[in-house]
């Protein structure tokens, strides 16, 4: 049996994500702007608007979120949701 599990991050700098065995779909939920990259370059760095979702398979393993461009300064906010392993 699987659980979906959803978090809501608030953070005003760039955290690390782990995928942690699932697949992570989030979405931007407080904030203009935030910037996604692969610490370890996996993925291009993107940029993801105010109620965008994007996905980030799990073989990817870990990645940064940081606030970007007007959202430099106040907290953002995204929404994320995975399988509980």
């Amino acid at each position: 049996m699987e659980f979906i599990e959803t978090r809501r991050h608030w953070f005003d700098r760039a955290v690390k994500h782990y995928t942690n065995g699932s697949v992570n779909v989030l979405n931007l939920v407080e904030g203009e702007e935030a910037i996604v990259t692969s610490p370890e370059n996996l993925f291009a760095p993107f940029v993801v608007h105010y109620a965008e979702t994007f996905i980030i398979p799990e073989n990817i393993k870990e990645y940064t979120i940081a606030p970007y461009g007007k959202s430099k300064g106040p907290k953002i906010a995204t929404l994320k949701a995975y399988v509980r392993v």
